[in-house]
């Protein structure tokens, strides 16, 4: 869509509308084009790898086979944990003991 810089003004909102529902639009000054209006870039996330090192530490027996009533305990903390994400619990889980506090 070809718009000229006077219709433009008076259109924006339309304009706005049409790009985001992908259609090109280019603003001309006595018949020429002068700009383009496109979608603004999505922020992208980055991931800096090893962000977390030295952050995390396991106990030597993190990978210790459980017991069913201790695999049930530490699940149950997790989903205090999540439930109350915004202050309430924290789950800390390690050597078959779950605190929660």
């Amino acid at each position: 869509m070809h718009v000229s810089v006077a219709d433009a003004e008076n259109q924006l909102s339309q304009l706005i509308r049409a790009v985001e529902e992908g259609e090109e639009v280019i603003i001309t000054r006595s018949g020429k084009p002068v700009v383009q209006i496109t979608r603004a870039r999505q922020e992208q996330r980055t991931v800096e790898l090893g962000a977390l090192r030295g952050r995390i530490t396991l106990k030597p027996s993190w990978d210790a086979p459980m017991t069913e009533e201790e695999f049930l305990v530490v699940a149950l903390a997790e989903e205090l944990a999540i439930l109350s994400a915004e202050g309430g619990f924290r789950a800390y889980a390690g050597e078959g003991l779950v605190v929660i506090g």
